[in-house]
């Protein structure tokens, strides 16, 4: 996408794409961009989000190598948008987030699997390094999760702070499936996750 000077305002809807390198790229400013109804399979990045007040709904995510991927180091308007509704299930990592210090809510999205279906040994599904204010809540985890407070390419760990998963249904039935886990200084609320005996054990 082309670079805005200024807010702007942007809807794209009915998206479908394989066989990308990435198949949406929103960075620079990118404000007030809005996306529906999109369909990533069998790319190497189904989308990168580098900054803005972004929003996807409806979207799914599928076979590639990373789902979803926030990257915060942008050096203009850093990532703070949204995700409601929809998945980025079966990629080899579904959620990649990186130095995003202004946070981004996934609401209503499911996290299941790798592209094998299940959960490989010692996989991370989900990863969120040096950020804040990420938030998943109230959908479906079938990921392993790392919360570290390092950016892993940087090194810094500037942007660390509190991160949080809220009310999601986790399918701990899934082999290898192991709590969140969390590297020294990261910070994970857990409130409310249950699975299908009741509340997990790790909540807080």
């Amino acid at each position: 996408m082309f670079a805005f000077s200024t807010p702007q305002m942007g809807i794209f809807s009915n998206i479908s794409g394989a066989n990308n390198f990435r198949l949406i790229h929103a960075h620079n400013f990118s404000e007030y961009l809005g996306f529906s109804n999109v369909q990533a399979d069998n790319n190497v990045i189904g989308v990168e989000i580098e900054s803005g007040n972004v929003t996807f709904s409806n979207s799914h995510f599928r076979f590639n190598t990373i789902g979803i991927k926030i990257d915060g180091r942008a050096s203009q308007n850093p990532c703070h948008g949204s995700f409601n509704g929809g998945s980025a299930n079966h990629n080899v990592h579904n959620l990649v987030v990186q130095s995003c210090g202004l946070g981004e809510v996934f609401n209503g999205v499911d996290f299941l699997g790798d592209q094998g279906g299940g959960i490989t040994k010692d996989s991370v599904g989900i990863q969120i390094y040096n950020s804040r204010g990420i938030t998943i809540a109230n959908g479906q985890i079938g990921s392993n999760i790392e919360v570290g407070a390092a950016d892993p390419v940087t090194g810094l760990s500037s942007s660390n702070g509190p991160n949080a998963l809220f009310n999601n249904y986790i399918r701990s039935d899934l082999s290898n499936f192991i709590p969140p886990r969390l590297e020294s200084g990261a910070i994970l609320l857990k409130k409310g996750n249950y699975d299908a005996s009741g509340l997990v054990p790790w909540n807080d």
